[in-house]
């Protein structure tokens, strides 16, 4: 086995932390009546994709000092991270880094060293697609996608989510807790 083989990579955005959580409860005292309504319809991709002006006010929310650091843990993500330790994975954080929020990539690895501890490896990347490793744990379809194109015998698992419930691949598994 190569060392490449023992590597299972965690996404933070949705799989290990609360982003959707997160940023409903930040949107909130921002929203008009009706657009409370969308913020328990639609997962958070979909609704910053369909929606240009919550967009920009995610954009601004997610500007704030403290507001990346502060994301909340996911149980469910951190016990799929233990499992894999425990099998003997080298467990590593791969997640996107905003290109127009440089914030949020010193941000990003100070939460994972409050929870994981100072010592976890953090890759902070443009495209996960790239990135070699033997599992990839992540919520957002495109991203599992693009790494799984490239990796045969690669393991995908997905966190379900309403905004990821119709993806599928013949290499991944989706994992309700």
């Amino acid at each position: 086995m190569n060392g490449n083989d023992r590597i299972a990579w965690f996404d933070m955005d949705g799989s290990l932390f609360d982003f959707d959580g997160h940023m409903r409860r930040s949107l909130l005292p921002l929203c008009s009546p009706d657009e409370l309504k969308l913020l328990d319809k639609i997962g958070m991709w979909a609704l910053e994709e369909a929606h240009p002006h919550i967009r920009a006010r995610m954009s601004l929310i997610k500007a704030v000092p403290g507001w990346w650091r502060d994301m909340p843990p996911l149980e469910s993500g951190f016990k799929v991270f233990r499992m894999a330790q425990s099998i003997g994975f080298d467990c590593r954080i791969l997640t996107k880094g905003p290109k127009y929020s440089p914030i949020a990539w010193m941000e990003k690895v100070q939460c994972c060293q409050q929870y994981l501890g100072e010592e976890i490896d953090i890759a902070i990347v443009s495209s996960k697609g790239e990135i070699y490793g033997r599992v990839l744990y992540d919520d957002y379809p495109v991203y599992m996608k693009a790494w799984l194109q490239n990796r045969s015998r690669g393991l995908g698992i997905m966190p379900v989510t309403e905004s990821n419930r119709e993806f599928a691949h013949p290499n991944l598994i989706k994992y309700d807790g």
